[in-house]
């Protein structure tokens, strides 16, 4: 894990310190496009990721509503809202941890799905969720978006208010490389031998979280979670209900004999157009920009076109 999270981890690619990771793929997206030496080869989770939009929490909010707190002026006054459409409607600035970052797509997605102009919105960086959950309790903004479930200890602890969740349109993350050129001579090892490996371990990965399993098992995929993550069980297991990994990817056509054949981690045409679309709407992508410069028209990168 890299702690500065898909954006560090690209700059660490770009530089050759690693050779692949999983990153965020509207992240991936805009930073391959707009020049980062790096290259989309796969997808790892091809269901949604949930983006929560978070408000202040109540530990803060009475707090920094009260006449006894000398540390916000009018300006940082919290905002209270009724419900998430009147928090996207009503709000003036969000808090993102840095341009074309997650956060920051989400918040101009979210805004156009309710009729608003993303024109309209105040970008505040705050660089990363500490900065986030103290801005938003500050005054600084009035929300920002961040995965829910990372965020759900938080919530518990009333640092921070979920006041809604808005799916991703798109794969939640994707697998990506290095483009130096001495590293692609990688690319055969990660299909023939890495693949094959994280297939069984995502697997082995599941099954831990079976009922059986968790039976007669003390430690598993539910309990480590929850230990290293700080989660509550039943929070885990709604994670792993709607996480779905790119374990089983339909049939793709890419052989001599155009006969069909089965791809593990392999790459949606349809869904990664229709992001670019997005991304290009939100001006973090050129308005030019074609999917199969992801992958710079690699044919030995798997891509299902049905």
């Amino acid at each position: 894990m890299v702690p500065g999270g898909s954006g560090a981890m690209l700059t660490l690619l770009d530089q050759g310190e690693i050779d692949i990771a999983f990153t965020v793929t509207d992240a991936l997206f805009a930073a391959k496009s707009s020049g980062r030496n790096v290259k989309l080869i796969g997808t790892y989770i091809k269901s949604p990721l949930q983006w929560g939009a978070f408000i202040a929490g109540k530990k803060f909010n009475n707090n920094n509503n009260s006449s006894n707190n000398n540390n916000n002026s009018n300006n940082n006054k919290i905002k209270e809202f009724k419900s998430f459409e009147n928090c996207i409607k009503d709000s003036n600035r969000v808090g993102v941890s840095r341009i074309g970052s997650g956060s920051h797509t989400m918040a101009h997605y979210t805004s156009k799905l309710y009729g608003k102009d993303p024109k309209n919105i105040e970008i505040v960086v705050a660089n990363n969720i500490d900065g986030l959950k103290n801005g938003v309790n500050d005054g600084k903004f009035d929300y920002f978006f961040w995965e829910t479930f990372t965020t759900k200890p938080l919530v518990d602890k009333e640092e921070l208010h979920e006041i809604g969740v808005v799916p991703t349109p798109w794969t939640a993350f994707s697998i990506v490389m290095s483009n130096l050129a001495e590293k692609q001579n990688k690319l055969n090892l990660i299909k023939t031998i890495f693949y094959p490996a994280l297939e069984d371990c995502v697997r082995i990965f599941i099954n831990e979280a079976s009922d059986e399993y968790i039976k007669s098992n003390n430690e598993n995929s539910i309990s480590r979670i929850c230990k290293e993550y700080n989660h509550k069980k039943e929070d885990a297991i709604a994670w792993f209900q709607q996480t779905e990994y790119s374990i089983t990817n339909g049939a793709i056509n890419n052989n001599n004999n155009n006969q069909l054949k089965i791809s593990p981690f392999s790459i949606d045409y349809k869904i990664t157009n229709d992001t670019l679309n997005i991304l290009k709407d939100a001006d973090l992508v050129p308005k030019d920009y074609r999917p199969e410069q992801l992958w710079d028209n690699d044919n030995n990168i798997s891509i299902n076109k049905y």
